[in-house]
């Protein structure tokens, strides 16, 4: 039977489907970005950014040390179709939102803003924000885990749709004009693998890739 993408706002190459996080969770990682830069004769440079958000990209090629990683991760590389179809993939180093790792794990912390009520809309996107002293940076969310978000509006915990395929969340009312939103949970980033055919050899019971990059997809 052919894998179908599920519905509610991905594009149709996209599998509701979580890469293997036993695997994924020993991966290299890295946002990365899209420069030009024109270098002039007297060595002064114009620099121009040509992606918006940062890309994350992945490699789990390291983490395919064993036979029985290495049969789940085929099994999920033949469901995607190398290249053809997204999916789910945990960031290991990012991915809650209004939460604090402390000693006994991840509790509640201070939560997410996402955006501001003008008494109109009902419909806001996920965003997480990234911060240095005064400066920032806000992220896109598109795959939270539905199930573990929650929303606040001026502090106040309220119930909302919450899309896990498009990271847009609906009250049932507008918000207020000048009302807070926040949130927190936790969150995936949309992926595919970037290459078609992976290398992997056996000794023994004993796997060795040396690479399997996944890239973010943006939509």
């Amino acid at each position: 039977m052919r894998p179908h993408a599920q519905d509610g706002g991905m594009p149709s190459g996209f599998l509701d489907l979580d890469f293997p996080m036993e695997i994924a969770a020993g991966a290299t990682f890295g946002p990365g970005y899209s420069t030009t830069i024109t270098e002039a004769g007297g060595g002064d440079e114009q620099r121009q950014r040509n992606w918006q958000e940062a890309r994350l990209r992945f490699d789990v090629g390291p983490q395919l040390t064993s036979r029985t990683l290495v049969e789940r991760f085929l099994a999920f590389w033949r469901i995607v179709g190398g290249r053809h179809r997204a999916f789910r993939f945990r960031d290991p180093s990012d991915f809650n939102a209004g939460h604090v790792l402390g000693p006994t794990g991840w509790t509640e912390g201070v939560p997410e803003p996402f955006g501001v009520g003008d008494g109109v809309r009902t419909t806001f996107r996920l965003r997480k924000r990234y911060q240095v002293g005064t400066f920032f940076v806000d992220r896109e969310i598109r795959l939270p885990r539905a199930a573990t978000v929650k929303v606040y509006v001026n502090g106040t915990l309220t119930a909302a749709a919450v899309n896990g395929t498009t990271g847009d969340v609906t009250f049932a009312n507008p918000p207020a004009s000048g009302a807070a939103l926040a949130w927190s949970g936790a969150f995936d980033v949309p992926c595919r693998f970037d290459v078609d055919r992976p290398d992997i050899r056996f000794t023994g019971n004993v796997a060795a890739s040396a690479s399997v990059p996944i890239v973010e997809v943006r939509y």
